[in-house]
């Protein structure tokens, strides 16, 4: 059986799509576990709904906690072999589970990834089609974790299906609103031995307007860094190859987030003490990010991230001026 966890959040206008793709799966023997995260529009009644219509829905309605507080509610209360997830405003094609799970039966992984289809409201983009492939942990680690990632896999977790014995000791971080997908997924490697790599593509990944995953706020900077510098430390008892590859995604977080803070548009919030505090790592750091392979773009963000703070805003000035320029040709 698999359990696929649904938090689900003020998303009445997805979330019968969303359900529907689950419940009509090829693959039957699910259970599909709907935590209404104290939503305020009409989620929770669909859920319930749902959950008269088909005997395999479980619902769960809880004060609004997060993300991460949803999963691992659903963690507690799940049944099955394996662990899917699904976010409420996404859906899935109908055969996804049946494919997933005779892939990672034949290849005994204890993952499955099988890549996902971006959608907007506007357009769709697939993913780079790859071979199907069989990975150990060390690889996937720096695959993943490259401070370049141009790979065909991520951190995601809805895109794959696990052995639910990974999460038997093992929860989301609560209260995390950033970056929480990157973090399981480290932990989780550190108790996986293999990961099956298919060319699926049928989890449909909606960026919709409005999502927590567009709303850039200083907390989702700070935790984005803080989940970058958790895995850093935690590299150190990895071997010295994948130590280094991970210290460098740390800095190119940073340097990322330095960009972000200066773009950061809420004049309440002090941004220079919190540039000042990122800038000092990269400051610290920046022969060793310059001598390394990573991509001359962050080598560049490097030596703009330690610029004076005036120097930096002349830069931003500069490249919106250019941009501007640019639209009007």
């Amino acid at each position: 059986m698999i359990s696929v966890i649904v938090p689900v959040y003020n998303v009445d206008k997805y979330l019968e799509r969303c359900i529907l793709s689950i419940v009509q799966q090829t693959y039957r023997n699910l259970e599909i576990i709907l935590i209404d995260d104290g939503s305020t529009d009409d989620s929770g009644k669909i859920c319930d709904s749902w959950a008269e219509r088909d005997e395999r829905i479980v619902v769960k309605h809880i004060q609004n906690s997060g993300v991460s507080v949803a999963r691992n509610t659903a963690l507690d209360m799940a049944n099955g072999e394996y662990i899917a997830f699904v976010d409420a405003d996404d859906w899935i094609d109908l055969d996804m589970y049946e494919l997933m799970v005779k892939a990672i039966q034949e290849s005994k992984a204890d993952i499955c990834a099988g890549g996902y289809v971006l959608s907007t409201d506007k357009n769709k983009a697939i993913q780079l089609k790859h071979k199907t492939k069989n990975y150990d942990r060390k690889e996937v680690i720096l695959m993943v974790f490259a401070p370049n990632r141009n790979t065909k896999m991520g951190w995601e977790l809805c895109d794959k299906l696990f052995r639910a014995n990974l999460f038997k000791t093992c929860r989301l971080r609560n209260g995390c609103v950033c970056a929480e997908d990157k973090l399981i997924f480290w932990q989780l490697m550190k108790r996986t031995n293999k990961v099956c790599h298919i060319a699926l593509h049928k989890y449909h990944y909606f960026m919709r307007e409005g999502s927590t995953v567009h709303k850039i706020t200083l907390k989702h900077i700070q935790d984005d860094v803080a989940v970058a510098k958790f895995i850093y430390k935690d590299s150190l008892k990895e071997d010295e190859y994948i130590m280094r590859v991970v210290r460098l995604r740390y800095y190119m977080t940073i340097i990322s987030t330095i960009r972000k803070l200066m773009l950061f548009n809420n004049d309440s919030v002090d941004k220079e003490e919190y540039i000042e505090r990122y800038v000092k790592t990269i400051r610290e750091n920046l022969v060793h990010i310059l001598v390394s392979n990573c991509d001359f773009a962050y080598k560049l963000g490097a030596i703009y991230a330690v610029m004076p703070y005036a120097c930096k805003l002349a830069c931003l000035s500069l490249i919106k001026n250019f941009k501007t320029r640019a639209d009007e040709v």
